[in-house]
């Protein structure tokens, strides 16, 4: 049965196999109660389950086309969680919380609608998408990178 942390496993496997400096190293328990405290301070969230449930196996994604974006600089080519929504809510909307990118699309928290949800980065207009959970959104998103 594919789940969130088997699919990173995987994913992860996979980038140590293909290239060792592109693996991306998973965040200790510390790392992620510092900068969740940060990420409330900011956005008035906490991290999702899910994406702890990520944070704990890789520091971020970036596979395919898909990218979960890191706590930290994994390395100098990715934007952490922090600039993603600070660059997009200057470009986007106030109103989202965003956590990943797979092709064109945006996947993360429309606060106004209590929602998990996709838009389309082009667009920018209403959810293209909804999820019954974060838990859904991530596994969709995964399944769909890993395939």
């Amino acid at each position: 049965m594919l789940t969130i942390r088997t699919i990173v496993d995987d994913m992860s496997l996979c980038l140590l196999y293909g290239s060792p400096q592109d693996y991306p190293k998973p965040c200790s328990a510390k790392d992620i109660k510092l900068l969740e405290n940060l990420f409330v301070s900011q956005f008035g969230m906490t991290f999702l389950k899910a994406y702890k449930t990520i944070l704990r196996q890789s520091n971020g994604i970036s596979y395919n086309t898909l990218v979960i974006w890191p706590l930290e600089y994994p390395s100098s080519s990715q934007e952490t969680i922090f600039e993603v929504n600070h660059k997009f809510q200057e470009t986007i909307s106030r109103d989202y919380i965003f956590f990943a990118r797979f092709d064109n699309k945006l996947f993360g928290y429309k606060v106004s609608e209590d929602v998990f949800c996709s838009i389309d980065a082009i667009e920018k207009d209403q959810p293209c998408q909804v999820f019954e959970d974060s838990e859904k959104m991530f596994l969709h998103l995964l399944k769909q990178a890993w395939q």
